[in-house]
C-alpha cells in the first residue's frame, strides 16, 4: 500500500516523520467523523446549554452575555461564531436569518436554535457530567 500522506507524532523528546498508509487515514476520519461527532467540548456544551435557555430567538450578542453572566469569564464573539458553525454542521444547531433592523444598518441578525439531536446530545452530556459530579462528591467527603 502506497504512502500518500505524512503528519508530525511527538515521540517522547523528539519529533519524528510518520508516513501513514491509507488505513491509518481511515481510522483517523473514522474517529474524528464518527466517534468524536457524538461528544461535546466544553465551550460547545455551554453554547448549547445558552440556546436551550434563551430558546428560538437567540443570537450572538445574548448568547454572549448569557455566558459571561452564568460563567463569569470573558466570551470572544469570534468563538461563539465558530463553535456555532461546527454545531450547525453536526446537526445540533439551526440558525436563520432574521429581518434587517435600521438601528443595526440594515444588517440581519443570525438567529439559532436547538435541534432534537443538539437537546439529545447536550441532556446526555449533562446526564454524564451529573454521574460523575456525584461519585466525585462522595470521593470528596471521603478525603476532607
Amino acid at each position: 500500500m502506497a504512502a500518500f500522506y505524512t503528519r508530525l507524532a511527538f515521540q517522547p523528546n523528539e519529533y519524528r516523520a510518520i508516513v501513514a498508509n491509507e488505513l491509518d487515514l481511515n481510522r483517523y476520519f473514522t474517529y474524528t467523523t464518527i466517534i468524536m461527532a457524538r461528544f461535546l467540548g466544553s465551550f460547545e456544551h455551554l453554547l448549547l446549554l445558552a440556546l436551550a435557555h434563551l430558546g428560538d430567538e437567540a443570537y450572538t450578542v445574548p448568547v454572549r452575555a448569557f455566558l459571561e453572566e452564568q460563567t463569569g469569564r470573558a466570551v470572544s464573539p469570534g468563538a461563539i461564531y465558530t463553535a456555532l458553525s461546527r454545531l450547525e454542521a453536526r446537526g445540533f444547531v439551526n440558525s436563520r436569518f432574521g429581518d434587517p433592523t435600521p438601528e443595526r444598518g440594515g444588517k440581519r441578525k443570525k438567529f439559532y436554535r436547538l435541534t432534537p439531536e443538539g437537546a439529545t446530545t447536550v441532556g446526555e452530556a449533562q446526564r454524564q457530567l451529573s454521574r460523575l459530579g456525584r461519585s466525585l462528591s462522595v470521593k470528596l467527603r471521603t478525603l476532607s
